[in-house]
C-alpha cells in the first residue's frame, strides 16, 4: 500500500488533545527520507488555542508564523519545528479535521475552504459524523437526500478517511479505528490484516496513527458502535480507578501507590485478553472457589454492575450514532 508521493503539505484544521498527540509524533519524523509529509500548518480560529499551540510547539524564530511570537526553546526540542507554521483567523485548506464535530459547518463554511479541499486527502477525527455527512458538508450541499455514494465521492474529488483515536494516543496506547466500506460481515481487523482500503489515503492515515498505538479497520456500519464502546471503556476505567483508589485511601494507602497498583492490575487483565484469552475464560479463572477475586466478582454481579455497564455503554453507543446534521 504505497504512501502519497511527497512533498505533501499537511494542514490541521483545529488541534485538540488527539491532534497534539499526533503532532508530537509527526514533527520528529518530518526530516526522515521516508516521510511523505514535508511541512505542517496548524489552522485555528480562536486566539487562546492558537497561543497555546505556539507556546507548546513553536519552533525557532526562523520558522514562518502568523500573528505570534515564538519563544526560543533550544535545539533539543526543535526537531522538525522549522517545518511547522501556524495560521490564526485565516482561511486554510485543511486535510486533518481535528475540531469539535458540532463546528463542522462553521469550520468549512468560510470562503475558499471547501474549494481548497478538492483533490486533497481528508482525514476526519470527527465523532458522530459519517462518511455521507462529511461528503455532503465538504460539497456544500444542504440536502440530506439519499444519493449515489460513488457519484458524490467522484464529484467531490476528495479522498476521505474516518479515523477515531482514543485518549491514550498521548502515550502511544490508542485503539484507533479506521472506517472502511461495508463488505460482508467481517469484524474489526488489525492494521496488518487490511487488504481493500482506499489508496493512498488510508496508507497516509496509517502512517500518522500507527505510532500512537493499535489500529483497527472496521466496516463503516460498525464504526460508530465501536466508537461508543471505546468511549464507554474509557469511562469504565476512569470511574473504576477513582473508586478503587479512594477505597484504598480509606485504609490509609497513599493515593499515588493505590493508583499505580489498581491501574497495573486493570492493564494486566486487559493484556491477557489482548493475547487471546476470552473474557469469559478470564472470569472463570479468577473465580476459583474461595478466592478473593471470585467473591469480588460475585458482589459485583449481585449489585447489578452488569446492568449498569450495559446502560452506560448503550448510552455511549447511542450518542456516537447520533450523527451531526449541521
Amino acid at each position: 500500500m504505497p504512501l502519497p508521493q511527497k512533498p505533501l503539505h499537511l494542514a490541521f484544521l483545529g488541534c485538540g488533545h488527539i491532534g497534539k498527540a499526533l503532532l508530537t509524533t509527526l514533527l520528529p519524523r518530518l526530516s526522515h527520507p521516508e516521510s511523505p509529509v514535508t511541512h505542517i500548518t496548524i489552522a485555528t480560529s480562536a486566539r487562546g488555542p492558537h497561543a497555546q499551540l505556539v507556546e507548546q510547539f513553536g519552533p525557532s524564530p526562523s520558522c514562518s508564523t502568523s500573528n505570534a511570537t515564538i519563544p526560543d526553546r533550544g535545539r533539543g526540542r526543535d526537531r522538525g519545528r522549522d517545518r511547522l507554521s501556524f495560521v490564526y483567523a485565516q482561511n486554510a485548506a485543511a486535510v486533518l479535521f481535528a475540531f469539535p464535530p458540532d463546528r463542522i459547518n462553521d469550520a468549512l463554511g468560510e470562503e475558499g475552504v471547501r474549494e481548497g479541499l478538492r483533490g486533497k486527502i481528508v482525514i476526519s477525527l470527527l465523532a458522530r459524523t459519517g462518511m455521507r455527512e462529511l461528503m455532503r458538508v465538504i460539497q456544500g450541499r444542504n440536502d440530506n437526500s439519499d444519493g449515489d455514494d460513488e457519484a458524490i465521492e467522484s464529484e467531490s474529488a476528495t479522498s476521505i478517511v474516518r479515523a477515531m483515536p482514543t485518549i491514550a494516543a498521548s502515550i502511544h496506547e490508542s485503539a484507533t479505528l479506521f472506517a472502511i466500506p461495508d463488505r460482508g460481515d467481517s469484524g474489526p481487523r488489525r492494521d496488518d490484516e487490511s487488504e481493500s482500503e482506499p489508496e493512498p489515503a488510508i496508507a497516509l492515515a496509517k502512517y500518522f496513527f500507527t505510532p500512537l498505538g493499535r489500529t483497527f479497520f472496521v466496516p463503516e456500519r460498525h464504526f460508530d458502535t465501536l466508537t461508543g464502546l471505546s468511549a464507554a471503556s474509557n469511562a469504565i476505567a476512569a470511574v473504576a480507578l477513582q473508586s478503587l483508589a479512594q477505597r484504598a485511601a480509606a485504609y490509609g494507602v497513599p493515593a499515588e501507590l493505590a493508583n499505580a497498583v489498581v491501574a497495573q492490575c486493570i492493564r494486566g487483565c486487559a493484556s491477557v485478553v489482548l493475547r487471546g484469552t476470552e473474557p469469559e475464560d478470564l472470569k472463570v479463572s479468577l473465580s476459583a472457589k474461595g478466592s478473593i477475586t471470585g467473591q469480588a466478582i460475585g458482589r459485583f454481579e449481585r449489585g447489578g454492575l452488569g446492568g449498569l455497564l450495559e446502560e452506560a455503554s448503550q448510552g455511549a453507543i447511542g450518542r456516537a450514532r447520533d450523527y451531526t446534521k449541521g
